[in-house]
């Protein structure tokens, strides 16, 4: 009888950390095509968990829908179709090849599971881009469904156009709130990469005039409509700071290279390379106190 009894309490107590797993508000990353939405979540969560497009030749990094949630162990499981359940590793996860090959089974969602503070208060959703392709669009679209909150991620190489208005679209007949922030990775111009820059100031303001006509107007941070930043650079910091690999494929060249291109930039500011000058400078701090103090008190 107390075997019976214990087990029926383990079911009582598995059932209600579920429903309590399920009312966390969920948090739709979305944004176009290599934006930077998978460099902000490792951003945030301040670890290596998403393959971002940095060192990925234009290719698509993320083709699937992939959740971040709570657990006391690192779990990465891929949900086909079928409902089917396939667990990996996450450094097998982050491997390319390794993707491709699970996309092929028909997975249509990752989730992963990490012990991250914030992950106690709020699910991430990180998207494929909004413009890559119709299966990719429709993917964001569904993400949106369900979502509390929406992160928007623009870039500095160009003001909104046709996909991000549709997103915005999308986002306005859901009534979602949500947030954006420009991401400063514009590679044609290393001296752009400085958030402040008078280029990036210019089309924060050309971006929010389109915004203030569209009638659905983004929370602001630190006062800011479209708030600048430079997510490779908070997460080089942070990377270099934890040993944490900075590219998906050890490519040792590229990352001396990156490290040469961010101290041109630096000392274009009067900055040397140290991981306290790339924090503060690239904007980021703000970011990460608005989505601690703010984003974890949505219900």
């Amino acid at each position: 009888m107390r075997i019976k009894m214990s087990k029926f309490l383990e079911y009582l107590q598995k059932i209600d950390s579920q429903e309590q797993f399920q009312e966390l508000p969920k948090i739709s990353v979305v944004g176009c095509f290599q934006n930077g939405k998978s460099t902000f979540i490792n951003c945030i969560l301040e670890q290596l968990v998403a393959r971002s497009g940095e060192n990925g030749g234009g290719i698509v990094t993320t083709k699937i829908s992939t959740r971040y949630r709570w657990g006391e162990t690192t779990s990465v499981q891929f949900r086909t179709n079928q409902g089917k359940l396939i667990s990996i590793p996450l450094v097998t996860y982050l491997e390319f090849s390794n993707l491709f090959q699970i996309h092929k089974d028909r997975a249509f969602q990752v989730e992963i599971t990490l012990a991250k503070p914030i992950l106690k208060t709020i699910e991430l959703i990180d998207t494929p881009g909004f413009n890559a392709n119709e299966q990719d669009t429709e993917n964001v679209t569904r993400s949106l469904e369900e979502a509390n909150y929406a992160i928007v991620v623009l870039t500095n190489q160009r003001t909104l156009g046709e996909p991000e208005l549709a997103m915005f679209e999308c986002i306005k007949s859901k009534s979602i709130p949500y947030v954006i922030f420009m991401n400063c990775i514009n590679n044609n111009t290393i001296t752009e990469w400085i958030p402040n820059a008078p280029k990036n100031l210019k089309i924060i303001q050309e971006n929010e005039a389109i915004l203030a006509k569209y009638g659905y107007l983004p929370d602001k941070i630190n006062q800011h409509i479209v708030y600048p930043c430079n997510l490779l650079w908070y997460w080089f910091a942070i990377s270099r700071n934890k040993y944490y690999s900075l590219s998906f494929c050890n490519n040792e060249e590229y990352e001396e290279d990156l490290a040469d291109k961010i101290e041109w930039a630096l000392r274009k500011q009067k900055e040397t390379l140290s991981t306290e000058n790339l924090i503060r400078l690239s904007n980021f701090a703000p970011i990460k106190f608005f989505f601690e103090n703010y984003l974890a008190l949505i219900t």
